[in-house]
């Protein structure tokens, strides 16, 4: 990009004629210009050293229709940003250009708030919500914040629960019920908004339940859920809480972990399951939800959900790709339209640790099966651990 005209006509093209006033040519020429150039001849011949990768996560924002970042490009390994970090990688796109921060001010700026604002993150779901790992003093790591895997997509989250809940439920009622609940509570890590929670509770209406849940956006669903059914409200107790280092009661009759697993790391499963095996009776299940993805594979990007509410449609995109080790790194977008168009499209990105049930029986020393069917229908696996 070399030669004023040529920057000026680029300029101008690119922020249609909004970011770029008409100046007087002579101030045009000498001032704005020189720094534009310079700052054109970085790019141009930068070439970034090899590095170590970071171990925070990365937030991207984008124009949807930047013609210097595709949506192609950007859902791929998020525009290359994610290839700069061991931790997650969330996309926000923007409804416009490459200049979307002129008219989108104060989204961008309240997006950047919520991801600084501590009371958005230290509250921290569950496995979903995680603390980043930091070399620091035990005092020290009391301060790391959780990272909250769902906020960017908390507003959709109902619409996928339904439907995991519609298949999901079944079983998970079929493996509870006659579970002796007078040993202890019945404990559910990662709560989301309280759709499994209603299960447990179906299917075990003498016991007491506790619901841990980190997200503080997901807490307020799950909270509200429970109080606005007097049966839950006597018999759930719900707790801010990560997998890995959750308080637990000295004594627990079943635990239910959905969609959690596979933000642990193994080591830190193998903790979890030492951790709970020591509340737990002989004979007592741990249910969990096996997510079918047992080794890291490419999964290409498919759409999973399409529902109409009001005059939107909302379409549940998501793909994944092999990472490092049993890792996968997923990608989901949610696309918002109305009358056919697209109007707003939000991305995240998340790593997920791959296992089976067998793997899972292995690092915590129990025996196992699988759920694949619950009144003759096929349904999503779920593996359940028996001490």
């Amino acid at each position: 990009m070399r030669g004023r005209p040529r920057i000026r006509g680029h300029l101008r093209t690119r922020a249609h004629d909004t970011a770029v006033p008409r100046l007087p040519a002579e101030r045009l020429r000498h001032h704005p210009l020189r720094r534009r150039a310079v700052r054109y001849r970085l790019i141009e011949t930068y070439r970034p050293s090899v590095r170590p990768r970071l171990d925070c996560p990365v937030h991207v924002l984008t124009g949807s229709e930047d013609p210097e970042l595709s949506q192609e490009r950007i859902s791929e390994r998020a525009g290359g940003w994610a290839d700069l970090t061991t931790a997650r990688t969330e996309v926000r796109t923007f409804p416009g250009d490459h200049f979307y921060l002129t008219p989108r001010r104060r989204e961008v700026v309240a997006t950047v708030l919520r991801r600084m604002d501590p009371s958005l993150t230290t509250g921290g779901h569950s496995g979903r919500a995680r603390r980043e790992p930091a070399a620091a003093s035990p005092s020290a790591l009391l301060e790391i914040p959780l990272i909250d895997y769902y906020s960017t997509s908390a507003e959709f989250y109902e619409m996928v629960a339904t439907r995991h809940t519609a298949s999901r439920g079944p079983p998970l009622r079929r493996v509870l019920e006659g579970v002796d609940t007078s040993y202890g509570p019945v404990l559910e890590i990662g709560g989301g908004t309280g759709r499994v929670t209603e299960v447990i509770a179906s299917a075990l209406p003498q016991a007491e339940i506790i619901v841990a849940e980190p997200s503080a956006t997901m807490r307020a669903m799950l909270t509200s859920r429970v109080a606005r059914n007097p049966d839950l409200r006597r018999r759930v107790t719900v707790v801010d809480g990560a997998a890995q280092d959750l308080p637990l009661p000295e004594k627990l009759s079943a635990v239910v972990i959905f969609g959690v697993a596979g933000h642990l790391t193994v080591p830190e499963r193998v903790a979890l399951w030492k951790r709970l095996a020591a509340c737990l009776p002989d004979g007592a299940p741990i249910v969990v939800e096996l997510m079918g993805v047992s080794s890291p594979r490419v999964i290409p990007p498919v759409m999973s959900l399409r529902e109409t509410i009001g005059r939107q449609t909302y379409e549940w995109w998501i793909g994944g790709e092999p990472t490092e080790g049993d890792a996968m790194r997923f990608t989901t977008t949610w696309k918002v339209l109305s009358e056919g168009r697209t109007v707003r499209e939000v991305t995240d990105s998340y790593v997920w640790h791959t296992f089976d049930v067998a793997r899972l029986a292995a690092e915590a020393g129990m025996t196992s099966r699988r759920i694949t069917e619950a009144g003759g229908q096929a349904i999503p696996e779920i593996g359940v651990l028996v001490k």
